[in-house]
């Protein structure tokens, strides 16, 4: 079975009156504690339009198993962003070049929306079968 590894590095010496040193490394867990177990591989998604969609729907998926969402924005303009939504709660959105690793409970469909047509996002599903 394969290992995967999330990392994340937040580092800062002037946010804070003190240094800002955070490092954490997790191997991807499925529910019973086992490493996780698929992907859905790499993609990259241009929607050509700035209309909600979806990228990954909770019918395809068990909703009592572990998954995570990677998800980046790939535009270089800060100003182009896309909108994460699971069902019609929002989540918030990725700025140019922002990305996010987001637990996902598969219960409603996970859906992005651009407010420009020609911002591409990456993204992968880590998840139990």
């Amino acid at each position: 079975m394969a290992t995967t590894t999330a990392q994340v590095i937040i580092s800062s010496t002037n946010l804070l009156s003190a240094s800002l040193s955070v490092n954490n490394t997790r191997t991807l867990k499925q529910s019973d504690g086992t490493d996780i177990a698929q992907s859905t591989g790499l993609a990259a998604t241009k929607a050509g339009d700035t209309n909600i969609y979806t990228i990954y729907a909770a019918a395809d998926f068990n909703d009592d198993e572990a998954a995570k969402v990677y998800i980046r924005n790939n535009d270089t303009t800060h100003a182009n962003y896309v909108t994460i939504t699971l069902g019609s709660q929002v989540l918030g959105r990725l700025y140019g070049t922002d990305w996010a690793l987001i637990p996902w409970d598969c219960t409603d469909d996970f859906k992005v929306t651009n407010n420009d047509a020609g911002t591409t996002i990456e993204h992968m599903l880590f998840h139990e079968g």
